[in-house]
């Protein structure tokens, strides 16, 4: 059996209600890490950090019978944030493509889903099916987040290797049946903000919509991928790459490679371990 990393992002959960996910599959089942897996198994964060408010979660529990595997919240969003995320793992046979279910939600309640490599999608009450797929070796995820940014300001995300023989550049995975090569959405609900993007081999150029108001911000989450050729990764034994930014406005970009916490770009370059 597979532990397959799964990343909820609840939105606008505004009344008190109790979120279930079942997994109908056979033999799948949501789970905790295990020893072998660094990670926590479980984690919840605020979309809208506030330290007054406290957690909207009220109980989390999972449980297997029959019918299938579930993954039960009791929410109450007068406690605090209605916007948050949820990490768990899901346990799956070699070589499953796909998952099968449903969700039990308000109306109004929205849910993006990330199974693994597999590109997020947007469930909501009723049937649900997740595809199943992996990156190729060489590519790792990477998430672009930015908050509070005017609109028609240019942002660049520069890339590269340690060295110069270790070549990484932005990837298009052409041909990877079921990989999202590219995906942008907004954040907190809000209209998309971003009117221009182009990548080139080592630079993401990101462009805000002009039509945005010094009231409104221009937050988004892109994700996409680094390619890291086999030969520099396995030759030359470097494990890490670099990312920096031009941007000198008043909001935040942010990366995450894969799995890996978050953290603020800047113009003086960041080392991530690729793992």
């Amino acid at each position: 059996m597979n532990l397959v990393p799964v990343i909820f992002d609840f939105r606008d959960i505004s009344q008190k209600y109790n979120l279930c996910v079942c997994l109908t599959t056979a033999d799948v089942c949501w789970a905790l890490a295990d020893e072998g897996v660094g990670d926590q198994g479980l984690s919840y964060n605020s979309v809208i950090p506030d330290d007054s408010r406290a957690p909207c979660i009220q109980r989390v529990q999972i449980k297997t019978s029959p019918s299938g595997s579930v993954l039960e919240l009791d929410v109450d969003p007068s406690l605090g944030s209605s916007t948050f995320t949820l990490t768990c793992y899901v346990e799956v046979p070699p070589d499953l493509k796909s998952i099968q279910g449903y969700c039990s939600l308000s109306s109004d309640a929205r849910i993006v889903v990330r199974f693994g490599d597999a590109p997020a999608v947007e469930w909501c009450d009723g049937p649900i099916e997740m595809v199943l797929c992996a990156a190729p070796s060489h590519a790792r995820r990477l998430t672009v987040t930015g908050t509070g940014l005017s609109g028609g300001e240019v942002a660049t995300i520069n890339l590269s290797g340690p060295a110069k023989a270790f070549d990484v550049d932005w990837v298009i995975l052409n041909g990877r049946s079921g990989i999202c090569s590219v995906s942008m959405m907004p954040v907190h609900g809000k209209t998309f903000a971003l009117c221009a993007l182009s990548m080139g081999k080592n630079q993401l150029k990101l462009v805000t919509s002009p039509d945005v108001t010094n009231s409104d911000a221009c937050d988004f989450i892109i994700e996409t991928y680094v390619d890291i050729t086999e030969s520099a990764s396995t030759d030359l034994g470097i494990n890490q790459i670099l990312l920096w930014t031009n941007y000198q406005g008043a909001g935040k970009i942010s990366a995450k490679l894969g799995a890996q916490l978050p953290r603020y770009l800047t113009n003086i370059k960041s080392a991530f371990d690729v793992t």
